[in-house]
């Protein structure tokens, strides 16, 4: 088994741009390679339709938990003319390759960081399937 990890970087209002997309699919190339037995979590900086969602989904199931549970922000945040003071958006996820059974996932409440947390617990030895 891998996991990956990222924090891709952000962009005012969390809007694809051309840059961002280089990033996404430069992380599409790295994660290409592992087709099973793979986790892949992180900050993505993304909303949930995001090309970044978009195109790591097509190599990765979702590994929950739904997007509507935010993620995004519990601290006040300012930077650029874009201010946010509530938890109102969702920019972390997790993705698992297909032979990854996901058990359960939940964002975890916790006052340390401007992101809450996502627990995703899974299967390795899902019955069935080729790891």
């Amino acid at each position: 088994m891998t996991v990956g990890t990222t924090h891709m970087s952000y962009t005012r209002r969390f809007v694809d741009t051309p840059r961002k997309k280089q990033e996404v699919d430069r992380l599409v190339e790295c994660i290409d390679g592992h087709k099973t037995g793979y986790i892949l979590a992180g900050d993505l900086n993304s909303r949930p339709r995001s090309y970044a969602v978009r195109s790591i989904a097509k190599h990765l199931q979702h590994a929950g938990p739904p997007v509507d549970h935010k993620t995004w922000t519990t601290k006040p945040f300012s930077h650029q003319g874009f201010a946010e003071e509530k938890l109102d958006w969702r920019l972390d996820y997790v993705f698992a390759s297909a032979a990854i059974e996901v058990l359960a996932a939940d964002v975890l409440e916790t006052e340390f960081s401007d992101h809450l947390p996502i627990l995703v617990t899974v299967n390795l030895a899902r019955p069935g399937v080729d790891r």
